[in-house]
């Protein structure tokens, strides 16, 4: 992590246009390291120069994830301790950034805007020399527009809110927790308010996030009642144990443009320990700062193995208890990997990806708060995508299955082993929908070789089951 540098992080619908303008300025700012956009409207992505700056990073789930579970993600995925949370449609005087590094520390609480509205009784704004002192009981109209936090306090706002009270929370999570909030007055800044969420907000929705917030801070306050501490004590020293490691493989045909940048942001993670690039196509090897990473080992053979083949040799090279078999065309919340490495215990089989698709029986993805759901003969499509699976127990998928149905091998293995296996549920992710295979399948595949492969699986698969593989 950057010292004394921040990170912006910023859910859009992109229905504040002037906010493209803002990004020119914000890029601008020495004090800011990167700004992690939250894409929320696909369709609405403007076709600005300014999206492909270095220091800006966009995250696309192909859905709206609402403000609340972006802000969650946004602040995991940042690299700095200092984060800013921004709402897309407010401008301000940048000043406040250098303003706000004297002040925040993982000891502090969250740091607001207070825009001084006389409807409100707030502390008017005069000359704009910008003020940040500790919230004295002022109204906090406004405050969530622009917040500033410690990475290292932060405590998710609840699954059960979306859209609404998740500024609340992170200030009554910090008010219950005894650290002091502080307000920001006197600073030029415009905004209209609530430009997003005033579109789709409803007098129903309102009251049903309203109740449920007020459960989630009455369950927060009792499990820090002072009668309670040691309990959460052990919670927080529980939630901070030393994960396992995990050793990233993926085999890549360099078809994904944006694969090097989201390895970029997965190997800032501790339990990251090494990204295994079997390199299948070493013509159209890119140039990119994050292969020279010390983390980052890079295999080739001067020629395309396939996949299969490219699976058995990452897992056989990683040296880590936990392996994970990644897609390249695949972005996901990059939160998955510290849930699994402290999930994830011997004895267990596979872990995959399910895409959450409900014509298949999935669960549905819905608020982003990763879950782990046991195998029960659900549908695991999109299970290949992204895998985990315990190093000690790894069976070589066999030399006659080369492209395909390696993660059936996978799964199956496991499960006739008598292993449970589980499938990632209500992840945020997005796919590119297969980009290697469809450009082979395209290009240079022999059509027969599926229909092979089948066949041959079909015998593997007997051997599994009978034991005799």
């Amino acid at each position: 992590m950057t010292p004394s540098k921040f990170s912006v992080v910023v859910p859009t619908m992109w229905r504040y246009e002037p906010f493209v303008e803002f990004l020119t300025q914000i890029v601008a700012c020495d004090q800011v390291d990167e700004i992690i956009l939250i894409n929320n409207d696909t369709a609405r992505t403007p076709r600005a120069q300014i999206l492909s700056h270095k220091k800006i990073k966009i995250y696309d789930f192909g859905r709206n994830t609402f403000v609340n579970p972006a802000w969650n993600f946004g602040v995991h995925v940042s690299r700095n301790d200092s984060v800013c949370i921004l709402n897309d449609d407010l401008f301000f005087d940048l000043r406040l950034f250098e303003r706000v590094a004297a002040v925040l520390s993982e000891d502090t609480g969250v740091i607001g805007m207070c825009p001084g509205l006389a409807d409100f009784n707030q502390p008017t704004y005069t000359d704009s020399n910008i003020k940040i002192s500790p919230w004295q009981g002022e109204h906090t109209f406004g405050f969530g527009c622009l917040m500033f936090i410690h990475k290292s306090w932060w405590i998710d706002v609840p699954d059960s809110l979306d859209i609404f009270y998740g500024d609340n929370w992170i200030f009554d999570s910090c008010t219950v927790r005894n650290r002091t909030n502080y307000i920001i007055t006197n600073i030029e800044h415009q905004t209209p308010y609530a430009t997003t969420s005033g579109t789709l907000s409803t007098d129903d929705l309102v009251n049903a996030e309203h109740g449920a917030y007020i459960s989630a801070m009455d369950n927060f306050i009792q499990m820090i009642h002072p009668e309670s501490k040691m309990k959460y004590k052990l919670i927080q020293e529980h939630a901070n144990q030393q994960p396992e490691r995990i050793t990233v493989v993926v085999p890549t045909m360099w078809m994904h443009g944006a694969f090097l940048d989201f390895a970029e942001d997965f190997l800032q993670l501790d339990c990251v320990e090494q990204l295994i690039i079997i390199n299948n196509d070493e013509s159209r090897t890119p140039v990119h700062s994050v292969l020279s990473s010390d983390k980052v080992t890079i295999i080739g053979h001067g020629r395309n193995i396939f996949v299969n083949p490219a699976w058995n040799l990452g897992v056989n090279a990683s040296q880590t208890p936990i392996v994970c078999i990644l897609n390249d065309d695949l972005n996901f919340d990059i939160r998955l990997f510290n849930r699994v490495s402290k999930f994830f215990k011997s004895g267990m089989g596979a872990i995959g990806l399910s895409n959450g698709i409900q014509e298949y029986g999935q669960t549905p993805l819905t608020d982003g708060m990763i879950q782990f759901e046991t195998f029960n003969g659900q549908s695991c499509y999109g299970f290949g995508n992204l895998m985990f699976i315990r190093r000690d127990t790894w069976k070589d998928i066999p030399p006659e299955l080369a492209l395909w149905f390696g993660d059936n091998f996978i799964f199956d293995y496991n499960y006739f082993s008598g292993k449970t296996n589980y499938l990632i549920v209500n992840m945020f992710h997005h796919h590119a929908a297969s980009t290697t295979v469809n450009e082979l399948a395209r290009t240079t595949l022999d059509p027969a070789q599926y229909d092979r492969e089948k066949t041959a699986y079909a015998v593997v698969r007997s051997k599994i089951i009978d034991k005799s593989l």
